[in-house]
């Protein structure tokens, strides 16, 4: 004998949000797409034009999986091995963390130059777990970085695609029930 359960809406019994899903569903999915041009060509860290996303948890033991996906361009200013990472921020805490010697995860890792003048056109994903313990409004914000080996200029932009056209970018905050 099965058991069927037809309903219409369901609704907690002093709250209609508060009802609490099984370990591993979506409670909430928050889509943000942005195309504003972003150039760096510094080794310092700069905030992504509109690269955030903001989500306020239902839950205070939630996981949040936000999903980040970059259209950048790398340009080697004619000189040798430029390089672009990016970190990932909860307000203002750094959530990632690449190695002392800028071969973490979150690095581009792009060796193009010898003083070619090359660039290179690519999608930067990333997938990132965190755990805010809260319930309040939480920002997620993407910050960009560009390096070398040789001390000169070069430049990664984000939303720029064959040169100066427009590009687009995504960055997606997923609240998961634990």
């Amino acid at each position: 004998m099965t058991s069927r359960l037809l309903v219409d809406k369901l609704e907690g019994k002093t709250t209609s949000g508060t009802i609490q899903m099984p370990s591993g569903h979506v409670i909430q999915f928050i889509d943000t797409t942005f195309t504003t041009k972003t150039a760096i060509n510094s080794d310092t860290y700069t905030t992504i034009t509109d690269g955030t996303v903001t989500i306020t948890p239902k839950f205070s033991n939630s996981k949040i999986m936000i999903m980040v996906c970059l259209n950048v361009m790398v340009n080697d200013g004619n000189t040798n091995y430029v390089f672009g990472g990016f970190q990932f921020k909860r307000g203002s805490t750094v959530i990632t963390q690449n190695n002392t010697d800028n071969s973490g995860p979150y690095e581009l890792g792009v060796n193009i130059g010898g003083g070619s003048h090359a660039q290179l056109n690519t999608r930067a994903s990333y997938n990132i777990i965190d755990s805010p313990n809260t319930t309040s409004a939480t920002t997620y914000s993407i910050e960009g970085r560009c390096y070398n080996y040789s001390n000169v200029a070069g430049t990664i932009t984000v939303n720029v695609f064959g040169g100066n056209t427009g590009g687009q970018s995504t960055i997606h905050a997923m609240e998961v029930a634990q």
